[in-house]
């Protein structure tokens, strides 16, 4: 090794280093500020924890983890996650595997091109639209393929066996589709490594009867085994093949070049189009995966904001380098040039975007939905919304609440006896709207505590009040304004509070009394405003009734917490204004508050 390159070696190893520590401090900051709102961090780390407590079965899988995918990786990650046991282990386990696969593909570029141009090559992989994306969104398996790809391919140009073999296994047991990848390995062996029977052997046919005894392992024996009593079973990729391909193999292939499908692809490449065009059979390597998700119909598997475009991309950056290696020095460097600085620039396009999904400000509600979190006992069923699911996976009994209790088989369930609390976040739209009034105007369930959006309900807790009843005929006068005057919907009967509060006062409950004129799937909005001698003090905008659907002629009382600045004491007006979903408005109607 010569003494530049171990200076370039330190160099790529402090880069990976830094890369990881400042990633760290970033998704931390996200995880305790509440910003992941997706299924996957929750439901893996509700997994993981079971592993280590000797258990498969998950509460918010439904049953057997195996049963979403072929995630057999985790039973090797389970010892090191038992030292930790956090959801935040899972994502620096994503920054490992990133970080370690960006140093493996920096060796690659090394041997290709360079010391120099490796170190620059990475800081363009480090600062990937696709991979950037896949850092900032939830854990997955998937993520822990990166590093393994980029090993396979080290020890497959090294032609180290042994090492290859054994990445080609766990690469293969990380998800059900890297079978295929390791297949690609083994057909591309067979077709560049043909000089005896000995190369062919071990480059081309045993990675290739490995990753289809694998994928049969996994998907015709034991998927069905563990589905067989839950009213489906599995089809796989080779069955999906069979209907779309030999069925009808021309709209197997127009399916590739939908507009949306073309706009992801030219995301995903970038300014290394070209250069990776150049060298199919590294792209060729990678094909499962450019199938799989061009084809799929879920829309995130043809965006770069989700993690899937980043694995696609480990096969994007080494094709362009291999293209790279074939061209003269002179050439290779004004090339390499220029596309590092279109890499880097193509990154810069995307700040804006990466900024709006890292909540940096430091607000109050979060303090206040830590406080709701410690309410909820470590060993107790809850009934969650998906933002606040990361901070209760540790324990055995806890349910999505926004598909109406869904399970893996698509089945609808009560919720158990064994939950006594729900914690919601009703400002989410996936909120099922008819199982929020389901449990909402059931009367066992009532608040413990409420923020605004934010409501911890506690079963059979009797000092609790419902956060909205049905009622009967209303004893107060009504307003004379219904809500929408010209199509009339919803009427507000009347609303209350508490009309003497302390300065101190940071939770100020109100009661609004509705009465459905017409079948009500959706209502508008409430505007509370104070004001003090005419000039507005504060305001807050919320949901009227949650947007709960209700039936003509019903009537309901709901209360909704809101937080309050401390006000200086003196007399104020509240004023509540009601907008309907056209921006119609009536109002205000106004009673008096006192602050001591």
């Amino acid at each position: 090794m010569s003494i530049n390159n171990s200076k370039y070696n330190s160099l790529a190893l402090w880069m990976c280093a830094l890369g990881f520590c400042s990633w760290a401090w970033i998704l931390t900051i996200k995880f305790y500020h509440f910003g992941y709102w997706g299924w996957d961090l929750p439901l893996y780390d509700q997994l993981m924890w079971n592993l280590c407590r000797g258990s498969v079965q998950t509460s918010l899988f439904g049953g057997n983890f195996l049963i979403d995918h072929a995630n057999y990786i985790a039973f090797f990650l389970a010892p090191f996650y038992f030292f930790f046991q956090n959801p935040m282990a899972l994502l620096y386990f994503k920054l490992a595997a990133f970080f370690i696969g960006s140093y493996i593909f920096y060796l690659i570029t090394l041997k290709k091109i360079g010391g120099l141009w490796g170190i620059l090559f990475l800081l363009g992989y480090l600062f990937y639209p696709a991979n950037i994306s896949m850092l900032l969104f939830e854990f997955n398996f998937e993520n822990l393929a990166l590093p393994l790809i980029f090993l396979v391919f080290y020890f497959f140009e090294e032609r180290k066996i042994g090492p290859f073999l054994l990445t080609c296994f766990f690469l293969s047991i990380v998800k059900e589709n890297m079978p295929f990848v390791v297949g690609m390995f083994g057909v591309y062996g067979l077709l560049t490594r043909r000089n005896n029977k000995k190369d062919i052997f071990y480059w081309g046919l045993c990675p290739l009867v490995l990753s289809i005894d694998i994928f049969l392992v996994e998907m015709f024996l034991v998927y069905p085994w563990l589905t067989k009593n839950l009213g489906f079973h599995a089809s796989g990729y080779f069955e999906f093949y069979r209907k779309s391909f030999l069925a009808d193999p021309l709209s197997f292939f127009q399916n590739f070049f939908t507009l949306k499908k073309i706009l992801f692809l030219s995301e995903l490449f970038g300014p290394l189009l070209l250069l990776a065009i150049l060298n199919p059979q590294i792209l060729f390597l990678g094909l499962p995966l450019f199938f799989q998700n061009l084809l799929s119909n879920f829309f995130g598997q043809q965006s770069i904001f989700f993690y899937y475009a980043s694995s696609m991309a480990v096969f994007v950056f080494l094709a362009a380098i291999q293209s790279l290696s074939i061209l003269e020095p002179k050439q290779r460097r004004r090339l390499s040039f220029l596309m590092i600085i279109a890499v880097l620039f193509f990154s810069f396009c995307y700040i804006r975007e990466w900024n709006k999904r890292i909540p940096w400000q430091d607000k109050e509600l979060y303090i206040r939905r830590r406080q709701l979190l410690a309410k909820i006992p470590p060993q107790a069923g809850v009934l969650s919304s998906y933002n606040f699911l990361p901070f209760l996976s540790q324990r055995k009994d806890l349910y999505l609440f926004g598909r109406t209790f869904v399970l893996f088989t698509r089945q609808n369930q009560n919720v158990p006896d064994s939950v006594n609390y729900a914690l919601i976040d009703f400002s989410t739209e996936i909120i099922d709207k008819f199982a929020v009034k389901e449990l909402l105007l059931n009367k066992h369930w009532t608040v413990e505590a409420a923020i605004e959006n934010v409501v911890l309900l506690r079963k059979n807790f009797y000092r609790g009040n419902p956060l909205i009843e049905g009622i009967q005929e209303h004893s107060r006068e009504s307003f004379a304004r219904s809500v929408f005057p010209d199509n009339p919907l919803l009427e507000l009967k009347s609303f209350d509070f508490p009309a003497v509060i302390s300065s101190k006062t940071t939770v100020f409950p109100v009661n609004y009394y509705w009465k459905a004129l017409q079948d009500l799937p959706q209502a508008g909005k409430v505007i509370m405003t104070i004001s003090q001698k005419g000039k507005s003090v504060w305001n807050k905008t919320r949901r009227i009734l949650y947007s709960l659907p209700f039936k003509k002629d019903e009537e309901i009382k709901d209360c909704f917490y809101y937080v309050l600045p401390h006000f200086p004491k003196g007399q104020y007006d509240v004023e509540i204004y009601i907008w309907d979903s056209a921006y119609q408005w009536t109002g205000p109607f106004i009673k008096k508050l006192e602050v001591r």
